[in-house]
């Protein structure tokens, strides 16, 4: 997995890579190729109870767990260290033992954030949300703390549902605006925040009727309009406008 990462999931270019030299792939991943998780230190056989070297705290050996590197800790101390991790994304997501800058791996980061299911959702969040940033294929949801990434499918306009039902538009990861363009959208969202430019532009477009007072918008053709139709023909709406005759 750290290998696809870090080819940004370009999955034959992380194949070719491991095939033509895996030694630099592990070495650029900060992966070592080792057992996980590692076999206790050989002094601890026979003993009951170790001594964890963070706390200085006498454990049951099964308590310990341990990364690659040849660092231990127990349970508790773990734990501690992913609840720091997890107030930070950065740290979170690329995180490395507590006494030398060897990755902690998955397993262990699971094991430590498990007791806290609102800090490993949060780590699962990010993890997914970075995976989306890298791949274009896919793309987090931008509604709130929804947490779902979509993968984009071919052949179906740019919105897209997520599994909560959230439409958004794969392109620019704004609410959903199909058939309009990424940029006719934004420009009518900036037209609606900016409440002068709407009146402006209801003060130069329409007008009232001048017998019922319906708001009239003249957006082509000549100067004739008749309330509640197109231009010479065509009913906008049933029931709606009085059929006055008036020059614009």
């Amino acid at each position: 997995m750290a290998a696809v990462e870090h080819y940004q999931f370009a999955l034959e270019l992380a194949k070719s890579g491991w095939f033509e030299n895996r030694d630099r792939v592990l070495a650029a991943t900060r992966v070592v190729d080792a057992d996980d998780p590692p076999a206790p230190p050989a002094e601890w056989d026979g003993m009951d109870e170790v001594t964890c070297e963070v706390c200085y705290t006498d454990v049951p050996r099964e308590k310990m767990d341990g990364l690659p590197c040849g660092h231990w800790a127990c349970a508790s101390c773990w734990e501690g260290y992913a609840r720091t991790l997890a107030q930070d994304k950065s740290l979170l997501l690329a995180p490395v033992c507590q006494d030398c800058d060897h990755p902690v791996t998955e397993r262990l980061l699971r094991k430590a954030l498990a007791p806290n299911p609102a800090m490993l959702g949060r780590w699962k969040r990010w993890k997914f949300s970075d995976f989306a940033a890298v791949d274009t294929a896919t793309r987090a949801c931008p509604h709130g703390d929804c947490g779902f990434v979509c993968r984009y499918p071919k052949g179906v306009a740019r919105d897209v549902v997520c599994p909560s039902g959230h439409v958004f538009c794969f392109a620019c990861g704004l609410e959903g605006h199909n058939p309009a363009s990424c940029h006719d959208a934004a420009t009518w969202r900036h037209t609606l925040q900016d409440d002068s430019m709407d009146l402006k532009w209801i003060q130069s477009n329409c007008r009232p009727c001048p017998k019922c007072g319906m708001m009239i918008e003249k957006n082509q053709g000549c100067q004739f309009m008749q309330c509640g139709k197109h231009a010479h023909s065509g009913v906008i709406a049933k029931g709606s406008g009085c059929g006055f005759q008036f020059c614009w």
